[in-house]
This record gives C-alpha cells, sequence and structure tokens, in this order.
C-alpha cells in the first residue's frame, strides 16, 4: 500500500486525467486488497475471487501507467474495443479457473467430462456460497462443468488473442506483443498438459 501510495504522488503532476484516475483506482483497490487480507483465507469464493482479479487489475492499472509514461498516444492506442475485450475474456477465464480451485473440483473430469451439467449447477458459480462442488451437489462428478466452462473461455481468449495480435501487429514497439502472446500460449499449453496429467500439482502451479 505505501509503495502504490508513493508512486502515485510521484506520478501525480505528470500524469494526464486518465492517468490519474487510474492512479486512484490503483490506491482503491490497494486498499480493498489489504482489507481482504484480513480475512484470507475464507471458505467463500468472493474473498478469493477479489483477491485474483484485484490483484490481475493492479497489474493491468500499472502496466496503463507505465504506457502512459511513453506519452498520450501510448496508452490511447492500446485502448481498442479487442484489447477490452480480451481483458474481459482474461479476467472471466481467470475466475472459472479459481473456481475450480475453490470448489475442489480438479479431479471432476479426471475419467472425462461426460456428466457435464447436473441438477442445480449454477449454485457452483455463487460467490458467496462456502463448499466443494461434490458437498454442494452431492456429485463426486459436480465439479465437471466448471471444467466445461473454464475450457469454452480458453478457446473464446485464444480466438481474441488472435484477432488481437493481427490487429495490433506493427503497431507494438519492441517484444510486448510477442511476449504476451507467448505467454498466452504457453499457460494454453500447460493447461492441456494438467488435463492430460490428472491434476499434477506442479503443472497447476505453473498453470496459474
Amino acid at each position: 500500500a505505501v509503495v502504490a501510495l508513493i508512486a502515485v504522488v510521484l506520478g501525480w503532476r505528470q500524469w494526464s486525467w486518465p492517468a490519474r484516475s487510474a492512479g486512484a483506482l490503483l490506491l482503491v483497490l490497494t486498499a480493498l486488497l489489504a482489507v481482504i487480507g484480513a480475512v484470507t483465507p475464507s471458505p467463500l469464493p468472493a474473498v478469493t475471487l477479489t483477491n485474483l482479479l484485484g490483484g490481475l487489475a493492479l497489474l493491468g492499472i500499472t502496466a496503463y501507467l507505465l504506457a502512459a509514461q511513453a506519452g498520450p498516444g501510448a496508452a490511447a492506442g492500446a485502448a481498442s474495443r479487442m484489447v477490452a475485450v480480451a481483458l474481459l475474456l482474461l479476467a472471466l477465464q481467470a475466475a472459472a479457473g479459481t473456481m475450480i480451485s475453490v470448489r475442489s473440483g480438479g479431479a471432476a473430469c479426471e475419467g472425462g467430462c461426460a456428466a457435464v451439467w447436473s441438477a442445480g449447477s449454477a449454485v457452483l458459480w455463487h460467490p458467496l456460497q462456502a463448499g466443494s462442488a461434490e458437498a454442494l451437489l452431492h456429485d463426486t462428478r459436480a465439479g465437471a462443468a466448471l471444467h466445461i466452462v473454464h475450457r469454452i473461455g480458453a478457446v473464446l481468449l485464444v480466438v481474441a488473442a488472435v484477432l488481437l495480435g493481427a490487429q495490433l501487429r506493427g503497431r507494438v514497439p519492441g517484444r510486448a506483443l510477442p511476449l504476451t502472446l507467448g505467454a498466452l500460449a504457453l499457460c494454453v499449453l500447460l493447461g492441456l498438459l494438467l488435463t492430460a496429467s490428472a491434476g499434477s500439482l506442479s503443472l497447476a502451479v505453473a498453470h496459474t
């Protein structure tokens, strides 16, 4: 929190109005995560999701502020609709993966995901409903629905990333674009390996 405050104070005078708004949001998120940290770990999915998505938001805002330092055009050019869609899909994909862990559903698809949706599966996404997938639905394979949603999200995210890469090709200086796409490709590969390895802990950590 102290580091974020110092960074905002030092950069405030040099920043444009959008950058100042981002800096203020950075401080709000930092304070929120500090409060959430006091009740972590928690059986409520909302706490874990807030930690994860808040952390991703901090990274995104920091990247935006760093881009803004290069000039007003750099930050404005990156704020396209495709970028927004890709970031939204990334956040949803991260949330879906987190729910698999929160609901202890990692082993739900070890024998395949044939039984995808069971009665009441929607409760698995309730952020204020504690409990494992098996305990909530009384089915050892109840977490399969979470896996399927996560896999569909991965396909959508890859498609958005490819379209975004084609749109920004030659417009983003340096290696930022190939490194970002490479990191996404590695994450997808680790996810596929994780599926084939029946829940290897090391692969799960690397994928996360």
